[in-house]
């Protein structure tokens, strides 16, 4: 077919091997903007002006174990893994994957937790002989309560644990105490409020 159409143009050589039509054509590239394009010009801004600073890395964990609403909300969720004493371990490491913790912060937390499942008048609530139930919800006409933990020592009879990791205030009791009346609400004897304040060392357990 190409030897036809070279031979009706006049052009077919037996001895050339390459033919060359037409001439390539010169491309301007020209930039086009787009419809409706905002054209906003650049403000270039000093440290001087607006001074952001990179966050570091371990600024995260810091902040989680160092501040105390964000250590509270760690511990709180570390605590909530541990429902009897051998768990401690487990419940460290995802915590510390989770959030990062350097070395110090995972030893500072391992004696927090030591000492919690340790203490004489806890270590029964982390033998593991009790149901369990953290951070669980109950429905009262006043509103929801949620209290840290709640051991069933017997099936009408109940700790209840609140973890504190500030400074000791008067209405802790009183939140305690109106976790302990919504399960006297439901027919169960509250044997004991029991808040835990970890901000102190060694920690204190305060029985209401």
């Amino acid at each position: 077919m190409l030897k036809d159409f070279l031979s009706a143009k006049g052009l077919w050589k037996a001895e050339q091997l390459k033919y060359h039509f037409g001439v390539l054509p010169d491309i301007e590239a020209k930039a086009k903007m787009l419809p409706n394009t905002l054209q906003a010009p650049l403000d270039i801004v000093t440290p001087e002006q607006h001074p952001i600073s990179m966050v570091p890395e371990r600024r995260k964990s810091n902040y989680w174990f160092d501040a105390g609403i964000g250590f509270g909300s760690l511990f709180h969720e570390l605590m909530a893994l541990v429902i009897q004493a051998e768990d401690s371990e487990q419940a460290l490491h995802q915590i510390s994957l989770k959030y990062r913790l350097d070395e110090g912060q995972i030893h500072k937390a391992r004696a927090l937790v030591q000492q919690t499942v340790a203490h004489p008048e806890l270590s029964f609530l982390y033998a593991g002989d009790h149901q369990v139930y953290v951070e669980r919800s109950i429905i009262t006409p006043s509103g929801v309560l949620r209290p840290d933990r709640i051991n069933m020592t017997a099936p009408n009879k109940a700790v209840v644990l609140d973890y504190k990791t500030g400074v000791a205030k008067v209405q802790d009791q009183d939140q305690i105490t109106g976790y302990g009346q919504g399960l006297i609400a439901m027919g169960i004897e509250v044997e004991a409020h029991l808040i835990v304040y970890l901000r102190e060392d060694p920690i204190v357990v305060n029985k209401i």
